[in-house]
């Protein structure tokens, strides 16, 4: 029996799944997502944020509730609108915050090629004013 959990064990090291054993590897996200709930935590950082929270705080209630409202708002709503009013809250706020930019650089990559580097130029102008603007034609593929 102790070879079969020393075997175990070797797996689960060399799989990087022992506790506290942490891997180099980042989780990929998902081409597509099985629930609203799992495409927030992909694609909404504040969300995410507000989760890992109460994941922190070892509140699985919370936690619950927060995964239920997403998956259906109406019922959750209904059910917990009471009682959790001020997480139902900051999850709206969560969901709606936008994101925020913290370096002055933007880089963007694959504008059509046949537009030109000014018509690039007038669609990002779109977006705020241009400082500086730079582009380059890939070598690979008809995009800036």
């Amino acid at each position: 029996m102790d070879l079969k959990l020393m075997l175990v064990e070797l797996r689960m090291r060399l799989a990087g799944k022992m506790p506290g054993q942490t891997t180099g590897e980042k989780k990929k996200k998902p081409a597509s997502y099985s629930t609203k709930f799992e495409e927030a935590l992909w694609e909404k950082p504040m969300f995410e944020e507000l989760y890992n929270g109460l994941k922190a705080k070892g509140d699985h209630n919370a936690m619950n509730v927060a995964a239920e409202y997403l998956n259906g708002p109406d019922i959750a709503t209904a059910r917990y609108g009471k009682t959790y009013k001020r997480l139902l809250a900051d999850i709206e706020e969560a969901l709606n915050a936008k994101k925020e930019v913290t370096s002055p650089t933007v880089t963007f990559k694959g504008f059509p090629a046949n537009m030109g580097e000014m018509g690039c130029k007038m669609t990002l102008e779109a977006l705020g004013e241009i400082a500086e603007f730079e582009c380059s034609e890939s070598e690979d593929f008809p995009i800036l």
